[in-house]
């Protein structure tokens, strides 16, 4: 690409193989009685665990990076009925992921890490060893991977 850095034709070879969605697509401006700020309801979490499936089938990704752990831990884990959890360590930090096993027979392990609009703040020193390490992981065999 005449004019562009090389690091500008890396980031943008590296965001090309990126896909980005909310997991919750409609707007939450939904206020229960009594709650200050908008929250989301049981219907829009199940709307949203029938989306992802055929998402994933779609897009065939090899990795999901899951922003919020309480959403892939209640809510994603239950709606696309993945593995025990897999243990891998970042430095001292014990993490975990999950596989969960497409439609064509695709492998995906997924993850998550603290959301940036959380109380946790967002760190790049924080979050970019566990994200690096997470995208390192190589896909498992099936089923010999899975336990139990």
């Amino acid at each position: 690409m005449a004019g562009c850095k090389e690091a500008d034709v890396q980031r943008a070879a590296i965001w090309a193989n990126f896909a980005m969605t909310n997991y919750i697509s409609d707007s939450l401006v939904v206020r229960l009685p009594g709650e200050e700020k908008p929250t989301t309801t049981e219907a829009q979490w199940a709307s949203a665990a029938r989306r992802l499936p055929p998402l994933l089938n779609a897009l065939k990704p090899t990795h999901v990076l899951v922003l919020g752990k309480t959403t892939l831990i209640e809510k994603v884990k239950a709606g696309l009925s993945l593995t025990a959890a897999y243990p891998y360590s970042v430095g001292d930090e014990n993490l975990f992921y999950y596989c969960w096993k497409g439609a064509s027979g695709q492998t995906i392990l997924l993850t998550s890490i603290n959301h940036p609009s959380g109380s946790y703040g967002y760190k790049w020193q924080d979050w970019h060893p566990r994200v690096q390490a997470f995208f390192a992981l190589p896909l498992p065999d099936w089923p010999s991977h899975l336990i139990g």
